[in-house]
């Protein structure tokens, strides 16, 4: 089946520094994936425009609106499964992705063994939907998730206790995944490999060459999604130039 009947990708965009980091490492690749793209902009974060589906009254920050959209874009898909990007991921590999991100009716993307990891937020995601917390637990943005399980979980519980319950720090993912977990879906297999500030190294990237250097040099061959965390203080333009030999 061809990659656009399974898979469309859906972005929040939030800002200049999302928009530039956006056009330099995703935006011109995005038409080697064959696959739908959604692409949420600052007038759905604002609540701007006259549709109802982006209420995103009593969230209470940026990062929660965020959350909620990646969910409720679930009524906005036509495929099976949708892929959940930030600003900061970027694709890493083009050929043969079909199978970088699918093996039949299971994708390979995402859960991990990152159990203990966040443990607030499954806790918490646990008390709101009453359940327990999952023994294998997910990892982070970017996430392949069903839509049909997504809209499950928003028919189930309802949009404004959804938006409750990702206000009272339960996240997007540890609900999705606490949720009837679909392990069954998957196969555990990463999709991303990513850079993560250490500590020491959040400032670094700014003012030390020999970080892009260290980035340039990262296996992203392995993995069809690369990212590098916002959080970390890069220069867009120079991060775009260290991954030149991937973003080709």
């Amino acid at each position: 089946m061809e990659l656009s009947n399974l898979l469309t990708i859906i972005l929040p965009l939030k800002g200049n520094a999302d928009a530039l980091r956006y056009s330099l490492l995703l935006e011109p690749y995005l038409g080697r994936i064959n696959a739908k793209f959604i692409l949420i902009t600052d007038e759905e974060f604002d609540n701007k425009v006259k549709d109802s589906t982006f209420d995103l009254s009593e969230l209470s920050s940026g990062w929660h609106k965020q959350q909620y959209i990646k969910l409720l874009v679930a009524e906005m898909v036509d495929t099976p499964w949708y892929l959940c990007l930030d600003s900061d991921c970027f694709f890493t590999k083009f050929d043969d992705v079909d199978e970088m991100f699918f093996n039949e009716s299971k994708t390979k993307a995402f859960y991990n063994d990152e159990t203990g990891c966040h443990a607030n937020w499954w806790e918490l995601a646990a008390k709101s939907l009453a359940t327990t917390v999952p023994e294998v637990q997910c990892g982070v943005t970017p996430m392949v998730l069903n839509t049909n399980h997504t809209l499950s979980l928003l028919k189930h519980f309802g949009k404004k206790r959804i938006k409750k319950f990702i206000n009272r720090g339960a996240t997007e993912y540890t609900l999705y995944w606490t949720y009837n977990t679909p392990y069954s879906l998957y196969e555990n297999k990463p999709i991303s490999h990513g850079v993560y500030p250490q500590e020491a190294s959040k400032k670094c990237f700014i003012d030390n060459p020999k970080c892009y250097i260290n980035i340039s040099n990262e296996p992203w061959h392995s993995f069809p999604v690369g990212l590098v965390q916002s959080t970390m203080k890069h220069n867009p333009f120079k991060l775009a130039e260290s991954l030149c030999h991937i973003l080709k």
